[in-house]
């Protein structure tokens, strides 16, 4: 082989390898070189359409058999009342049902006491305050009325909201982060979403004497719903 022809053979062999290099080096350029993780939060409210709250009937008798007469005869009127106001049966639960022995300071037995509990569910929001007049009022001067919970039963569209403007959040962080340093938002890998939904609550339980009222005045208010996600990109 001629000295000219062997100097092209390795120019074109040198050639190649640059060739080869330069397109190795261009992909590892191009690839994904890291991640960025992110969070992003949000909030979305919605208007309750649930209300729920237990309350307490207190009998006492000589004897405990007496004293559960008397209960379930209160029960009874209690439950009557709230299904005249339109409420169904499917929404009044037994919560809650105990009997004990009243004693003395000497320790002697006086009497029996039962307590029974009913919660309510209603999605008659707006009627709240008359349904707790009325159980207030069948229930007796004992009555124990513990706290008042909203809710939202479909959350779906409040949830939409809120995780929109949630990952719209991470994005933000996301792509200054990457402008700050110098490197190029690629796309999302993975996405973990944690929601929060805590109840609209007025905690306490309340004893009422000899309520005679229309309505006691509450109001539902709005009921946020809180959701953090956590997003992974890619950095190019």
């Amino acid at each position: 082989m001629s000295t000219s022809r062997t100097t092209r053979v390795i120019v074109v062999l040198v050639v190649l390898v640059l060739v080869g290099t330069g397109f190795v080096a261009l992909r590892a350029r191009s690839g994904p070189t890291g991640t960025i993780e992110v969070t992003g939060s949000a909030s979305a409210s919605g208007v309750p359409d649930t209300v729920a709250f237990t309350i307490g009937v207190t009998t006492t008798g000589a004897s405990t058999a007496a004293a559960l007469r008397a209960n379930n005869a209160r029960t009874r009127s209690l439950e009557a009342a709230l299904l005249a106001k339109g409420e169904p049966r499917s929404g009044l639960a037994t919560s809650g049902l105990n009997v004990s022995s009243l004693t003395n300071a000497h320790g002697q037995v006086t009497g029996y006491q039962v307590d029974d509990q009913l919660t309510v569910t209603s999605h008659h929001v707006q009627r709240a305050g008359t349904l707790i007049a009325a159980a207030v009022a069948a229930a007796g001067n004992t009555a124990q009325l513990s706290g008042i919970t909203y809710s939202i039963t479909n959350q779906s569209a409040v949830l939409a909201r809120a995780r929109a403007a949630a990952i719209a959040s991470a994005h933000r962080a996301a792509a200054q982060l990457a402008s700050a340093a110098s490197a190029t938002l690629g796309a999302v890998r993975t996405i973990v979403d944690d929601e929060s939904n805590p109840p609209v609550v007025w905690p306490g339980v309340y004893g009422f004497a000899a309520a005679k009222v229309a309505s006691v005045p509450v109001q539902p208010g709005t009921q946020s719903v809180s959701v953090t996600v956590r997003v992974t990109y890619t950095l190019d």
